[in-house]
């Protein structure tokens, strides 16, 4: 069979269509980031994680694809995305020895008292194990990865969490 030129112009107008798609949405996103970043308004929430300007977290309740490209081009050390669920993720970057087991417990830690109505009176350390913990199953630590996931392309169907973004953002920065 011989493919003809004409054979194969939708599909390559199809994957020219992909690309420029997401170019337009990381492109976007940086803008969105950028604008958190100096304190304008946007639909991205950005803090500085120190005095010198060095660090910074963003989040954001959105379903593109690009966001966390878009954040780490422009060199995010921690990055927290919710989707339309409920669910959130949080990326950190390990050139920046940000401790995920710390961020981990603390949300483990509040996740469990808003779900229980009481304080954690468990093992301390539970808090900070990889994997997923038997006390609040819906968050999965990844450390090596340097990942907090409540939820996944993996796990669509996890119970999204009780916290809220900007709840999250307070317990990281705190």
């Amino acid at each position: 069979m011989r493919i003809t030129c004409e054979a194969t112009k939708p599909f390559v107008r199809a994957a020219l269509k992909e690309v420029i798609e997401k170019q337009i949405n990381f492109q976007k996103d940086c803008v969105e980031i950028k604008k958190a970043l100096r304190g304008q308004r946007s639909s991205v929430q950005a803090d500085w994680l120190n005095k010198k300007g060095e660090k910074f977290i963003v989040a954001s309740k959105t379903e593109s694809l690009e966001f966390n490209k878009a954040a780490l081009h422009l060199g995010a050390t921690i990055i927290i995305k919710e989707n339309k669920k409920g669910q959130i993720q949080i990326f950190t970057q390990k050139q920046h020895r940000v401790n995920i087991a710390r961020i981990a417990a603390k949300i483990r830690a509040d996740e469990y008292l808003v779900r229980n109505s009481k304080e954690f009176f468990g093992d301390p350390k539970r808090l900070f194990e990889d994997g997923t913990i038997d006390e609040v199953p819906i968050w999965h630590l990844f450390e090596q990865g340097g990942m907090l996931l409540n939820g996944s392309l993996t796990t669509p169907d996890q119970t999204p969490t009780a916290l809220s973004l900007r709840r999250i953002v307070e317990l990281i920065i705190e």
